[in-house]
């Protein structure tokens, strides 16, 4: 691959999403030792004033994006890795996982900036020799970008869907066995699509097109959904999401449409007694308060404080006072269970 000079225009650029890549590492490090969920890991980084928004929009792209194809990228590495790739340091590992995947799925990305970037990433976390293989297995995956060897379609369709379609194989096998080798490829498909970033519509404050008037008023662009008569899509990601219009007064609570639909499948109503066993931060939870008009009785446990903390907080910023935190109970009359 060849390489061009960096323009200065191109220097600055690269020098505000240093911040982004180092920290992407970070977090994906941190999730794979420690076991923490990525958006509890995001949530924190994602209060840094610090970063600017689209430092944090390439944050949550290199995040989500590496660990939704990692059996692609690992696949790759592997291919690319002459020497016992299973030993690389996991550091590396990562490096390389975020490098290949600015390389092959960022487009706004130039090739010799992810490259650039990637390598000083090598040398700041590993020594020359780690730098130099960066740079090798990097260029070579560019350079063989449309003809890698993946498992062909025809002959290994679970090969091919466990690694291009960057899916756990025994996943795979299962919804090839259930409903065939085509089905298995169009949901492995529908997976890895990305979600539109949506927001709950707290309708104990506001209605969805008051919300939706704010956010076009304030230049973000939103559209209804139509599965949901409370959900927003967002159309591009918007920074931090704590500056949002709305936020602060309870207008609205993000949350993705799937964990909505959970709390319509328990159709709660007003003056009914629920438990949810798993409550924290309390998406669930405060939809299902603001189903029931606020007017029943919600018992909200979790095994973390910290979580709970959270679910206060959310509570009081939407004012719904029918929740009721706790770290444990015995025997309430509940109706149902979430």
């Amino acid at each position: 691959m060849r390489m061009r000079a960096m323009a200065p225009q191109q220097k600055a650029s690269e020098s505000r999403e240093r911040g982004a890549r180092t920290l992407a590492l970070a977090l994906l490090l941190d999730r794979e030792r420690k076991r923490i969920p990525l958006d509890r890991l995001l949530h924190r980084v994602q209060d840094q004033a610090s970063l600017a928004p689209a430092e944090r929009a390439l944050l949550h792209e290199l995040v989500y994006g590496v660990y939704r194809w990692r059996n692609r990228l690992d696949w790759i590495i592997d291919h690319l890795v002459e020497k016992r790739p299973e030993k690389l340091p996991l550091s590396i590992r990562y490096i390389l996982r975020l490098g290949l995947y600015q390389l092959l799925f960022l487009e706004r990305i130039p090739p010799f900036a992810a490259v650039h970037e990637t390598v000083e990433l090598a040398k700041r976390f590993g020594h020359r020799g780690t730098a130099n293989l960066v740079n090798g297995v990097l260029r070579e995956a560019y350079r063989q970008r449309s003809d890698l060897p993946y498992p062909p379609w025809d002959r290994d369709p679970i090969g091919y869907l466990t690694v291009v379609e960057s899916h756990p194989r025994w996943m795979v096998e299962r919804w090839v066995a259930t409903w065939g080798v085509e089905r298995a490829r169009q949901i492995c498909e529908a997976n890895n699509r990305r979600p539109p970033l949506t927001l709950r519509t707290n309708t104990l404050r506001t209605t969805r097109t008051a919300l939706l008037q704010l956010l076009q008023e304030a230049g973000i662009a939103a559209t209804p959904s139509p599965l949901l008569p409370e959900s927003i899509r967002l159309l591009e990601h918007p920074g931090l999401l704590t500056s949002l219009p709305g936020y602060s007064q309870g207008w609205f609570q993000v949350q993705d449409e799937g964990a909505m639909l959970v709390s319509y499948l328990l159709a709660p109503y007003p003056g009914n007694c629920l438990l949810d066993a798993c409550a924290a931060p309390g998406g669930k939870t405060t939809h299902c308060a603001a189903l029931s008009q606020d007017q029943g009785i919600i018992i909200a446990l979790d095994r973390s404080r910290k979580r709970l903390y959270r679910l206060q907080e959310n509570c009081r910023r939407l004012g719904i006072r029918s929740i009721h935190r706790t770290g444990g109970c015995r025997s309430p009359p509940f109706r149902s269970s979430l």
